[in-house]
């Protein structure tokens, strides 16, 4: 999980465009920890949670009998896939935005080149040279 973190702030230092394709990378279901994740881990056919050492789990689940641990975890997968969803929305509209933008810089530079090359033209035309 440390590595996990490293590598969430090192993707944070090569841009917001990076950061936000690692952030919706990790809440596809193609994501999976099954090795340190008990969300993840509890989706598996062969978990058993009753061997899950107690020592194992994060501190607010260890003073909890195995029927509240299920229902801890049950909570948390929903959670996630509320945040899920939202992440999927938000990068939806970010995706439209940034395509509308695209589409706007592309008319104007369109525009800007037409106008720069019309004006390079007539000036040839009248013994300009660039």
């Amino acid at each position: 999980m440390e590595l996990q973190s490293r590598q969430d702030a090192n993707a944070s230092t090569y841009g917001t465009a990076n950061a936000v394709k690692r952030t919706v990378s990790k809440s596809s279901h193609v994501y999976k920890n099954t090795s340190w994740d008990l969300v993840d881990a509890s989706k598996e056919k062969e978990f058993d949670l009753a061997k899950v050492k107690s020592e194992q789990l994060p501190d607010e689940m260890k003073k909890m009998n195995e029927a509240q641990r299920a229902d801890y975890i049950k909570e948390k997968a929903a959670e996630r896939e509320q945040i899920s969803k939202q992440i999927t929305e938000l990068n939806k509209k970010r995706e439209e935005y940034l395509a509308q933008q695209q589409k706007s810089t592309t008319d104007k530079n369109m525009l800007e080149s037409a106008l720069l090359e019309s004006i390079k033209n007539q000036a040839m035309a009248k013994s300009f040279t660039f």
